[in-house]
């Protein structure tokens, strides 16, 4: 099967990434115990590593496990340990990724997608929910509609934008598909939108 055609970005070395001070005190506020996540790698080696190891069809699991298990490979092969805190409902679908070391690069609900995306790129990690985000201490499954997803970004925001995810059609397989598709699903079921950054952005200095 073919792999997600795309330009790959280029590798910038091993840069240092800290997480903020604002992410930390949300993770306080949770009473979640924060997650080591120094990504010293562009932000786009999330999406490479998913395109380099998965053929569209594959078996992938769970949205929310594939991933978790592409950024948790993604530091391991920058010769990094990564994981995220056990229990996904205790931390919440929103909250886990904060108390893994994730960056909140925007949010919004029906309405503002757009401008949540607006600084997105190729590596970012898109995330649907029925709860604002922000309140979401709650199990990461929802009440039952079924309507959560996660994907990752092939490529900064726009018309042509697409996502590699898994179980997209609730069959645990890998899929390449629009971005419109997964803010089409937002829209239609008044969902949140959340996007997560793993590592540095590319092009960003390395911060000291």
């Amino acid at each position: 099967m073919e792999l997600v055609p795309g330009v790959r970005a280029p590798r910038l070395g091993r840069l240092l990434a800290v997480v903020t001070g604002v992410i930390a005190a949300g993770v306080g506020a949770l009473g979640i115990a924060a997650v080591s996540a120094d990504g010293d790698f562009p932000a786009s080696a999330v999406a490479d590593y998913a395109v380099d190891h998965y053929a569209a069809g594959s078996s992938g699991g769970q949205c929310i496990t594939f991933a978790e298990s592409i950024v948790n490979a993604t530091y391991r092969e920058n010769g990094m340990d990564h994981g995220f805190p056990e229990g996904a409902g205790a931390a919440g679908y929103y909250g886990i990724y904060a108390a893994a070391g994730a960056q909140l690069v925007g949010e919004a609900g029906p309405g503002g997608y757009a401008s949540a995306l607006a600084g997105s790129q190729r590596g970012d990690i898109v995330q649907l929910s029925p709860l604002a985000p922000a309140r979401s201490q709650t199990p990461w499954f929802d009440d039952g509609t079924g309507h959560q997803h996660t994907a990752i970004l092939l490529g900064p925001y726009g018309g042509a934008t697409r996502v590699v995810d898994s179980n997209w059609e609730e069959d645990q397989k890998v899929r390449i598909h629009p971005l419109a598709d997964v803010i089409a699903q937002a829209s239609r079921f008044g969902l949140e939108l959340a996007v997560w950054q793993f590592g540095i952005a590319d092009g960003a200095p390395a911060t000291a």
